[in-house]
């Protein structure tokens, strides 16, 4: 986990689906550990399935109910962005919405 300046990040690459969900869960469980504030970089993601979008989901409950934050490094865009249309999050219904706005970052 890298903190330079202000919240933790936390990168994660390459697969983030069902076969990695053990170790990107340990990952977090240890960003938490470490900082109830953070951010996650998964722009380098080759796969994502919602087993990802699940962990992080349950990752910013658990920061919220220590008193921090969690929010993504930069807009949700290639597999995470396709993964979450995918998976009904990001829908013409849920625009502007708390949960859209966490993934796009389109205000409110």
């Amino acid at each position: 986990m890298d903190k330079p300046n202000g919240p933790a990040r936390v990168a994660f690459t390459g697969s983030l689906t069902v076969r990695t969900a053990d170790a990107v869960r340990e990952r977090l469980l240890a960003a938490l550990a470490e900082s109830n504030r953070f951010t996650i970089d998964c722009s380098a993601a080759e796969d994502v399935d919602i087993t990802f979008i699940q962990l992080v989901i349950a990752a910013r409950q658990s920061a919220a109910r220590a008193g921090g934050d969690l929010a993504l490094a930069q807009p949700a865009d290639g597999m995470l962005l396709a993964a979450l249309r995918r998976g009904g999050f990001l829908t013409d219904d849920c625009v502007g919405t708390t949960e859209s706005t966490f993934w796009t970052r389109e205000a409110t």
